[in-house]
């Protein structure tokens, strides 16, 4: 596939990428061998170009994707891609801060996210070609995981003005996590995070059993998390 990119969005190389390709996704869904046709909403947090969600598209053929970011440039980079791919009718881009402006009443059974996860240290160092992308889509706080928690939180609890702002992985989270929350009761979350973050994504969320998955660079930078999770 060919996509579109300028200075507006990363370069695409998540390696969610060769999870969808590799067809890993279809393991962890209930009804493996109709899953492909059968899922119906998939959320891509964080689209940046879009590449990503149309690749879901592709592979998953009946599903409605949303693609989400906050920046608009990333978005007019993005419906170029979803233009050029004639996916208008099924990948709808959406200008939103993470969950905040989603559609009401939709759970999603798969949602995907490459998300800024470098860390103030490991911008210093990145290699030059990143020095010509957003820096919006690269810098996530001290540790690098803001976002990360943020996904985590909302995939399962849906920000409600009868709970805190801001939930940890505490048991009261655990309690409530399926009230309301993004992610299907059946659904799979994929997350792709930073070079040595897993011990840290545990250590953060210790009630939730990750899966994480092989890539082309080892097994400590795409994770998994869905039914059996907890």
């Amino acid at each position: 596939m060919l996509f579109y990119v300028d200075s507006r969005v990363l370069v695409p190389r998540s390696l969610i990428a060769e999870v969808i390709s590799s067809h890993t996704i279809l393991q962890y869904l209930p009804h493996k061998k109709e899953a492909q046709n059968n899922v119906k909403y998939i959320l891509d947090m964080c689209t940046g170009s879009g590449f990503l969600a149309i690749m879901m598209a592709h592979y998953f053929p009946n599903a409605i994707i949303h693609a989400v970011d906050i920046s608009e440039g990333a978005l007019e980079v993005a419906k170029k891609n979803v233009d050029k791919h004639g996916l208008q009718s099924r990948v709808h881009l959406i200008k939103s801060d993470l969950f905040d402006s989603l559609p009401s009443g939709i759970q999603y059974d798969i949602i995907i996210s490459n998300p800024p996860y470098v860390t103030p240290d490991s911008l210093a160092s990145l290699p030059l070609e990143f020095k010509y992308e957003p820096m919006l889509a690269l810098a996530a706080g001290k540790d690098g995981l803001d976002f990360v928690r943020r996904l985590l939180t909302h995939a399962f609890v849906r920000p409600h003005p009868s709970l805190p702002s801001k939930l940890s992985s505490s048991k009261k989270t655990k309690e409530v996590k399926l009230q309301t929350g993004y992610l299907a009761e059946e659904g799979v979350m994929i997350v792709e995070c930073g070079d040595r973050q897993r011990e840290s994504v545990e250590s953060i969320f210790p009630n939730i059993k990750f899966n994480w998955l092989t890539t082309s660079v080892g097994n400590e930078d795409v994770f998994l998390v869905g039914p059996k999770s907890w």
